[in-house]
């Protein structure tokens, strides 16, 4: 594919990929945590990973309301200070 002579950088993913590209350049890649959430069962489940996979915190359960809500943030929040 030709460039025509722009020297402007494409990511595989559009825009989204770029800014998430951009904001993670220079980054320390170990300090950065995932959260990964399957919504699409009766009970929710989530996992903290780090950006390269590896668990964080094992998978834990949790209700889309405002107590199963918090109970995720509180996960984030003792993960993210933990470490």
């Amino acid at each position: 594919m030709k460039s025509h002579g722009t020297t402007k950088q494409y990511h595989i993913q559009g825009k989204k990929g770029s800014r998430f590209r951009d904001q993670l350049r220079g980054v320390n890649l170990e300090q950065v945590l995932i959260v990964a959430i399957d919504a699409a069962k009766l009970h929710q489940k989530a996992l903290i990973c780090n950006y390269f996979g590896d668990v964080i915190e094992k998978p834990f359960f949790f209700s889309v309301n405002a107590n199963g809500i918090s109970l995720g943030r509180g996960e984030i929040g003792t993960t993210f200070w933990r470490l």
